[in-house]
């Protein structure tokens, strides 16, 4: 099976366990994998036959901008399910990560990798 991925998506956004983390906001940076048949879009070169990377940007974008979650957890299984429902694919995986997330302590980055499969 193909692989498309879109790495280093990186946003502003609000989520967090507590509510000063949720009001002022932090940085992510998302990752996201579709597993699914490539074939028609590179045998004709029809984008319409494949997975266009700026829409899939912007379902990831929209996603992620458009709520304030406490986990990242949270965040990762809803881009897994819009992606799901939009683009059909075999099997979709996502990595959510909050750069220095100031409820844990000194470190870089908070990571979440979820697989989900049809």
């Amino acid at each position: 099976m193909d692989k498309m991925t879109l790495r280093g998506m990186r946003f502003y956004a609000h989520h967090g366990l507590t509510e000063d983390e949720r009001e002022l906001g932090g940085r992510f940076e998302v990752d996201c994998e579709l597993w699914k048949d490539l074939r028609p879009v590179g045998k004709t070169d029809d984008l319409t036959l494949g997975v266009d990377a700026r829409n899939l940007y912007q379902l990831v974008s929209s996603t992620v901008l458009a709520t304030k979650l406490r986990t990242v957890e949270a965040l990762a299984e809803r881009i897994s399910g819009m992606v799901l429902e939009r683009y059909a694919p075999m099997k979709v995986v996502v990595r959510v990560r909050k750069l220095n997330p100031k409820s844990v302590g000194k470190t870089d980055c908070l990571e979440v990798e979820i697989e989900r499969e049809v």
